[in-house]
């Protein structure tokens, strides 16, 4: 059963203004659900959340594996330059959230240290209801794809030389937006794919800050043979949509890209590869 948050009006008036749908789970319903009838009810109540000033703000996702990755990011929820307090994030038990979840396992984004946009705006289409992973408030967002033998992807560093530099598909609706004058950091393959940095994260590389990002480079040791890696100043805002579908990658520090797939990204390739 939903309970609605009773709400002042002064409240009400900028929850219409910012179009936001304020809704709370009774704790005695969220307390008996299962993973799969978590997923199965968020992923069918979900609307189009706009989260803004985004750059170099903390954030993480909660992976819960029934069958692919149901992932709840914290984009959004909380302080708005911290939506991930480490002293939170830093207690959650990945065994004992599968255990209270009856889910074959739980991964965490980042498994170590912690994750920062690169990206100005992330708008994508999640749940409405907000969950809270032991103090860590996410929503679902989309799914990530099992192992072709159907177990959990690994996130841990020890793991992450197995998947670096190797597409992925992540299950989501979205638009990232990088602001024009705002540098973006680029990976460019041989074949002409760009890929483009949305996050960092420091679980691998303790050094690794958003100043740093301009640099990124140095701390890359293992670039396939023919990428090159490239800072850019923004001539204009670049907006960047998924439809249902979109391929990502991790480089070997576990920083996150996205793919420029034609057709949903609005400026010339050649403002990227000149």
């Amino acid at each position: 059963m939903k309970t609605k948050t009773k709400i002042s009006a002064g409240i009400a008036a900028v929850a219409i203004f910012l179009n936001i749908t304020i809704t709370t789970v009774a704790h005695s319903e969220q307390a008996t659900l299962t993973g799969a009838v978590m997923i199965k009810h968020d992923k069918a109540d979900m609307a189009w959340a706009i989260n803004k000033n985004l750059r170099n703000v903390s954030w993480c996702e909660i992976i819960l594996w029934d069958g692919n990755g149901a992932t709840f990011n914290s984009m959004g929820e909380g302080d708005p330059k911290d939506s991930a307090p480490y002293d939170l994030f830093k207690k959650l038990d990945k065994n004992k959230l599968a255990k209270k979840y009856q889910v074959t396992a739980v991964s965490l984004n980042p498994d170590t240290g912690r994750k920062f946009w690169t990206c100005d705006e992330f708008d994508i289409n999640a749940s409405k209801t907000v969950r809270d992973f032991d103090g860590i408030k996410a929503r679902y967002v989309g799914e990530g794809k099992a192992l072709p033998n159907g177990k959990p992807q690994s996130l841990t560093a020890a793991a992450i030389p197995r998947i670096m530099y190797k597409t992925e598909s992540f299950f989501r609706v979205s638009k990232l937006v990088f602001k024009q004058g705002k540098p973006v950091f680029l990976l460019i393959a041989p074949n002409g794919n760009v890929w483009i940095n949305k996050a960092y994260q420091t679980g691998v590389d303790s050094t690794l800050t958003y100043v740093g990002m301009s640099t990124l480079d140095k701390h890359l040791k293992h670039l396939p043979q023919g990428w090159k890696f490239k800072t850019l100043i923004l001539p204009n805002d670049l907006v960047i949509k998924a439809n249902g579908v979109q391929p990502i990658m991790w480089d070997e520090l576990g920083d996150a890209y996205d793919l420029l797939v034609q057709g949903t990204y609005n400026l010339p390739l050649q403002t990227f590869i000149h």
